[in-house]
């Protein structure tokens, strides 16, 4: 097994930077490239992959809870929370899953076994997330056409499911099942991590019949595509733009954890 390189982290011949990294969105590239350098940095240039244990997945969580490691070039002093931690080690969890199964094109895995697989990642313990209110709701309803007819479709699916924008983002048409009226999340676009299905409310029917009218599609087509490439879903960036100026528009303060 070859050990972690300084300027990549790689196994053998495969390269999950260079194979995997590119089709992410900006925000997600630039976070894979400062997290690689930071365990490099902290596992140590040439630490063997397989050798890495549960040891060292809590000695990393306290070491950059504490602030005595930090992405190269943020000078930020203290530690981070345990959701900016989670996000790092989703990473590093995300880089050794795609090698113990992509192959070595002689048979083979590049990576025999995961080390870190089944190891938990740090929660908070108390986030801070209040809940959109139904007023607020309204009044972000009335404006949402001014922004975007996909913003008032997320909109009203985040109201009528309880789901996040995130996993609302990531929809493909296979998660909607019209016959059943039902609507299937998938773990890895979800808070909670898990595959389930939940039940579809007439209001939400009819959004996703808004979106049927505007692009209709199949499969693994994105409900919600980027604008310029329908081949991704819209960005988070995008959404965010979206939900600040119905805010705007509606006269509403921002409200943090929101």
């Amino acid at each position: 097994m070859a050990p972690l390189t300084p300027s990549r982290i790689s196994f053998r011949d495969g390269n999950y930077l260079g194979e995997v990294t590119p089709g992410k969105s900006e925000s997600k590239r630039s976070h894979d490239l400062r997290a690689a350098r930071m365990f490099l940095e902290f596992f140590g240039r040439t630490r063997v992959v397989h050798t890495l244990s549960l040891r060292d997945w809590n000695r990393f969580i306290n070491a950059r809870r504490n602030g005595q490691i930090r992405p190269p070039g943020n000078r930020k002093e203290g530690g981070v929370r345990n959701r900016q931690i989670a996000y790092d080690l989703c990473f590093l969890r995300a880089t050794l899953r795609w090698a113990s199964e992509a192959g070595n094109g002689r048979g083979d895995s590049l990576l025999a076994r995961n080390p870190l697989q089944g190891h938990d990642l740090p929660e908070e313990k108390n986030p801070k997330r209040p809940l959109l209110p139904r007023e607020r709701y309204e009044a972000m309803l009335r404006v949402a056409a001014r922004v975007d007819w996909r913003f008032e479709v997320l909109l009203v699916l985040a109201w009528e499911t309880g789901h996040r924008i995130k996993s609302l983002r990531s929809l493909q048409w296979r998660d909607v099942d019209f016959t059943n009226a039902t609507i299937s999340w998938r773990a890895e676009h979800d808070k909670n991590d898990k595959d389930h299905a939940t039940p579809l409310s007439a209001d939400a029917l009819e959004a996703l019949d808004t979106i049927r009218s505007h692009h209709p599609g199949l499969g693994e087509a994105w409900l919600f595509p980027a604008p310029r490439n329908p081949e991704k879903p819209c960005s988070r960036e995008l959404a965010k733009d979206w939900w600040k100026r119905a805010e705007r528009f509606a006269g509403l303060q921002p409200v943090p954890g929101l």
